[in-house]
């Protein structure tokens, strides 16, 4: 009976995992205009604070769940002398 039961519980500690981890995805890719790769866009998951930037050859990597919607921010700065 105690190792029915633990084969049990095993199986349900697996599929616990299997669906947690199945919910999440890596999304990579670059950012580019006609003129060549863009660094330092930031790739934000719309509705929260979690982001990250694109590298020096504008490639981004970022972890998202389903259905959520990536925004590309593009800043520019302005020095005044």
């Amino acid at each position: 009976m105690k190792t029915k039961f633990n084969g049990i519980l095993t199986l349900l500690l697996a599929l616990m995992v299997q669906f947690t981890f199945a919910q999440q995805k890596t999304i990579s890719g670059t950012v580019s205009d006609e003129s060549g790769p863009l660094p330092g866009v930031n790739v934000i998951i719309q509705g929260t604070n979690i982001g990250v930037s694109s590298d020096f050859d504008g490639n981004y990597q970022i972890n998202v769940d389903n259905g959520q919607i990536l925004v590309f921010l593009i800043s520019d700065t302005i020095v005044l002398n």
